[in-house]
């Protein structure tokens, strides 16, 4: 039962790689060699009683470093997930802060000397943004202020900097 798990959370994280992280995954013979196998065809790759001591070694290894992985990729998760949250609510706030959209403000004699006119535009900016980002698709959100923080946080939590190119 908990190979038939443990199958399924290295599958869903190969899934999640190449989907939400839009990364191409490359199986090498390190891998867990059941990928293409029917449920019953792992099961029997794993606990064959005729393997030799040093194929059940072997592919005990193979299983504790898919393991290894598997647990990486849920603090991974963890951790783009925090990131995410942390750095999207800052762009989103960063898209409305009244006092970066008061850099755009014209620089003209009226607003300079009649600061309630500006403040007045100001507001209009701010209440337009805001009105912009309520339309704005869920999807566009989603990749363009949350998914950057989430893939770098999860990258630096399973990739080591050894082997990031």
């Amino acid at each position: 039962i908990l190979l038939q798990l443990f199958f399924k959370l290295s599958s869903g994280r190969t899934s999640f790689l190449s989907e939400f992280i839009i990364r191409t995954v490359i199986h090498t013979t390190s891998n867990l060699p059941v990928q293409s196998r029917t449920d019953d065809e792992r099961l029997r790759y794993f606990t064959d009683s005729t393997l030799s001591d040093k194929e059940f070694t072997e592919r005990m290894a193979l299983l504790k470093k898919e393991a290894d992985q598997i647990v990486l990729h849920m603090i991974g998760l963890l951790e783009g997930y925090r990131r995410s949250v942390d750095e999207g609510a800052r762009r989103i706030l960063q898209r409305v802060d009244p006092d970066r959209l008061e850099e755009d403000l014209p620089d003209t004699l009226l607003f300079r000397y009649v600061p309630p006119l500006a403040d007045l535009k100001l507001f209009h900016i701010v209440r337009n943004r805001l009105r912009d980002l309520l339309q704005e698709d869920r999807g566009v959100l989603e990749k363009q202020v949350f998914r950057p923080g989430f893939a770098r946080a999860y990258e630096e939590c399973v990739e080591p900097t050894s082997t990031r190119i």
